[in-house]
């Protein structure tokens, strides 16, 4: 599992780790309306629009 650890708004910079042991960089880019972050370890997240409005309210419900 991949954890973004920071994500840098106009920059298009990430740092992730891989189980909580191996850092990486990252880069992201939004093409098509989707966010694309590709990680220096090889893993490529996609997030669409409507998966990010669930991930945010999943965060903003169970974690606060």
């Amino acid at each position: 599992m991949s954890i973004i650890t920071q994500l840098e708004r106009y920059s298009g910079y990430s740092e992730t780790t891989l189980n909580g042991v191996l850092e990486s960089a990252a880069t992201y880019e939004v093409v098509d309306n989707v966010l694309i972050i590709r990680t220096t370890t090889h893993d490529t997240i996609h997030i669409t629009k409507e998966i990010g409005k669930k991930l945010i309210n999943i965060i903003c419900c169970e974690l606060f």
